[in-house]
């Protein structure tokens, strides 16, 4: 039987799809990209699309002369063998990143809500509504600008801006109510809502909060 001819262009174009998945999910932890080159990045995950396009008729074309000396489930266990070792590596390594890991996000987080907590109850939801608004503008290797210029609309100077941030008290009471919640409630996820002690995760819809509610209503 005849190999057939290697499609090296074709390789290579899925290993460019594959590094630019992995750009996109490591994009807001690489220190100093440009904003334009994150906004790039953003869109890394059509290239999933793209690579198991070409991953098709990549094996498609492999197999395109073998189809009649090849069971469906010699296919099944040939594809099966070739791959299930990377899997099983793939799920080893993300495991360990995904215990060990540092979110290179909460610290990002928390110096928004703490810029929140220093406006002051009456401009407290206004500025968070901003922050949730404009958090393209903010999510960012080099947050503090913006998050400078959207303060500012809500009374800050720089010298209230650097006092916020600084305010270790509030943040170390920030980080008690996050682990209270973790420790205690089990939040995982943002939202995270309780009705009468039952736990919602997630941005559900209202169907499912009026299941839980007529349930609860009912015992």
């Amino acid at each position: 039987m005849t190999a057939r001819h290697e499609l090296r262009a074709l390789t290579g174009m899925r290993g460019i799809a594959a590094w630019l998945v992995v750009l996109y999910h490591i994009r807001l932890s690489v220190a100093g990209l440009p904003h334009s080159v994150v906004a790039v990045l953003a869109k890394g995950y059509l290239a999933v699309d793209f690579f198991f396009l070409l991953s098709g008729f990549v094996v498609a074309y492999a197999y395109d002369d073998r189809w009649g000396g090849v069971t469906q489930w010699e296919f099944y266990k040939r594809r099966l063998v070739r791959l299930q070792p990377m899997v099983i590596l793939g799920s080893i390594i993300g495991a360990a990143l995904f215990v060990f890991q540092i979110d290179p996000f909460y610290p990002l987080a928390a110096g928004a809500f703490m810029l929140a907590r220093c406006a002051g109850k009456d401009k407290y939801y206004s500025l968070v509504e901003t922050l949730f608004a404009q958090a393209s503008k903010w999510v960012v290797p080099n947050p503090i600008p913006a998050l400078f210029a959207i303060a500012k609309q809500a009374g800050f100077t720089q010298q209230t801006f650097d006092e916020c941030l600084s305010n270790q008290k509030l943040l170390d009471e920030l980080e008690e109510v996050r682990k209270r919640g973790a420790d205690k409630f089990k939040i995982q996820a943002t939202p995270t809502f309780f009705v009468n002690g039952e736990r919602l995760m997630g941005a559900q819809p209202f169907s499912e909060f009026e299941k839980v509610i007529e349930k609860h209503l009912k015992s």
